[in-house]
């Protein structure tokens, strides 16, 4: 009986203790379970926060991306483009979706149709890289490529990109150059073509100076041998110097230091002390020249005016001293009452091309291009001390850019006018400035109460002003290549040509009274006739100025 119950209790205890492990047994899995699900939770919470890192930087790298200026492309080692950004798209005219796994060699001009490839790569990041000139890459021969087969100029940059699954790409990134590779090859080639044109500037015995703004002073960045020879300075330490170094602190450095500020055109008079006693005037004229990009320069042209200061001097005292000035004086001189020319020296026979007695019948308009003539002497004639730039024209019929300073004067018991005259045409592009002058000048020729008009040898009208059209009421769209014999009764038109056949190159200027046709009305004109002839004597155009003058016509 005792051995059972002794069993009893031992089984009890056993039971008991299955009992115990089993309970903690469950405890422990509650536990590892609940461990297990934080630990997870735990790893899909930083799962989350690296995805949205990602994500933020992809998307970060994507805006960038869209945002450049330049073309942005990924390539493989194979060569084939993985990613196309916008500007690329602009660049090279083709869409994303139609580029993408195509050959690079698609967009770049390769010499010899090389395999693209690791090697091919490697060597292209060597070369695009590379400041070396006998390494980097030549415009010439590295080009880009359009989808419509036009090249363009490019600055491209290489780097490569190693991921962390052991892939590797290229990332390539390509500027459109062509403007800048444009404007420097323009630029060498104006230096070449302006070498001839430096020398000749050099030569002159006129001061030639380029300045640039340098803060609150002006670097003196160009000055010729002329300026030197002017000055007594030399022409190496002028270069070294600044505006105020030059002119010190006086009234000229102010003066000229007022209109570099305003950035307009203008003129000084001023004097340099060389050597003892010994003063030299200038006169120096200032252009201005406004660049798109970088500081702005100014053109300063020196003119020696003690001999000119001398000779007004001298003129205002007597007529000798004139003749005996004018035949050393460098410049052309013209003494002229408005209607005639009195005097001139020899310097204004090689400018003008006319001989003593043709001056002796010309009026001083005649010396100037009809656009300039109504400005200078039908509108408002000169009065006092004028200094001014006109175009002259030649007895060749050469258009020359001249700078006049012409002063009042008795001459001969009669009030007149000195003009000195220097030609400044090597300074100056004459077809730009005579395409200004034509434009300038519109206005005034439109109102002006003379008829004008220029027709070629044909009789085809090619230019004419307003007054012209209003008085035979034809609108301006019609007149040009409108025959001028159309205004000139038929009766006439023998007599209309022979009077233009006699302008030779010899005769430019014929003057003569003509009938002209308006409506049904006969009306009668005065007409001045200038021929203007080419280089062979062939006549090229006529330009003429008339009035009406049926009121002086006895009926």
């Amino acid at each position: 009986m005792m051995k059972w119950l002794f069993e009893n209790k031992e089984a009890e205890a056993k039971r008991q203790s299955r009992a115990e492990l089993l309970k903690t047994a469950l405890e422990s899995k509650d536990a590892l379970e609940k461990a297990a699900k934080g630990t997870m939770n735990l790893a899909a919470d930083v799962t989350e926060t690296l995805q949205a890192r990602i994500d933020d930087y992809s998307s970060q790298i994507d805006q960038t991306s869209r945002l450049l200026s330049d073309a942005l492309l990924l390539v493989n080692t194979e060569g084939k483009i993985q990613s196309f950004n916008p500007a690329a798209e602009t660049m090279f005219g083709w869409r994303k979706r139609e580029i993408i796994g195509k050959q690079l060699d698609l967009l770049f001009e390769f010499n010899d149709n090389p395999v693209i490839d690791t090697a091919f790569l490697e060597e292209f990041m060597l070369k695009v890289n590379s400041h070396d000139d006998d390494v980097g890459i030549n415009y010439e021969d590295f080009m880009g490529v359009c989808k419509d087969q036009t090249t363009f100029y490019v600055d491209i940059s290489a780097s490569k990109l190693i991921r962390s699954d052991k892939q590797v790409f290229y990332i390539i990134l390509v500027r459109n150059v062509t403007q800048r590779v444009n404007s420097h090859k323009t630029i060498k080639k104006l230096a070449e073509d302006n070498q001839d044109l430096l020398k000749t500037i050099d030569a002159s015995n006129t001061g030639f100076m380029i300045l640039v703004a340098n803060g609150t002073d002006y670097d003196i960045s160009f000055v010729n041998e002329g300026f030197a020879r002017l000055t007594g300075f030399k022409r190496s330490a002028i270069q070294q110097m600044n505006l105020r170094d030059l002119f010190g602190s006086d009234s000229v450095f102010w003066s000229i230091r007022k209109t570099l500020k305003e950035e307009i055109e203008g003129r000084h008079e001023f004097h340099f002390e060389i050597g003892v006693n010994q003063a030299t005037n200038f006169e120096v004229h200032i252009t201005p020249v406004k660049k798109a990009s970088g500081p702005s320069q100014w053109i300063l042209v020196f003119y020696d005016t003690t001999d000119l200061k001398k000779a007004h001097y001298a003129l205002g005292r007597s007529q000798a001293s004139f003749k005996a000035f004018s035949e050393a004086s460098s410049e052309s001189l013209i003494i002229h009452d408005h209607n005639r020319l009195m005097e001139w020296n020899d310097r204004a026979i090689l400018l003008t091309g006319y001989t003593d007695l043709e001056l002796e019948n010309m009026h001083p308009f005649d010396l100037l291009h009809p656009l300039e003539r109504e400005r200078l002497f039908f509108k408002k004639p000169l009065e006092g001390d004028a200094n001014y730039e006109t175009l002259f024209v030649t007895k060749d019929g050469e258009v020359k850019e001249v700078a006049i300073n012409s002063k009042e004067i008795d001459w001969d018991n009669t009030s007149a006018r000195i003009a000195i005259i220097r030609d400044v045409t090597e300074f100056k592009d004459v077809e730009t400035q005579l395409r200004t002058s034509r434009e300038r000048y519109k206005t005034v020729v439109d109102n002006t109460i003379d008829l004008i008009v220029c027709f070629n040898s044909d009789f085809e009208i090619t230019f004419s002003n307003q007054t012209f059209r209003d008085y035979f009421e034809v609108e301006l769209e019609d007149i040009n290549g409108f025959s001028l014999l159309e205004i000139i009764p038929k009766s006439d038109h023998e007599k209309f040509i022979d009077h233009i056949s006699e302008l030779t190159p010899g005769h430019e200027i014929r003057r003569g009274v003509h009938r002209v046709q308006r409506h049904d009305e006969i009306r009668w004109q005065d007409w001045i006739d200038r021929g203007l002839f080419d280089e062979d004597g062939n006549l090229i155009e006529i330009q003429s100025v008339a009035r009406d003058i049926t009121h002086l016509i006895p009926d």
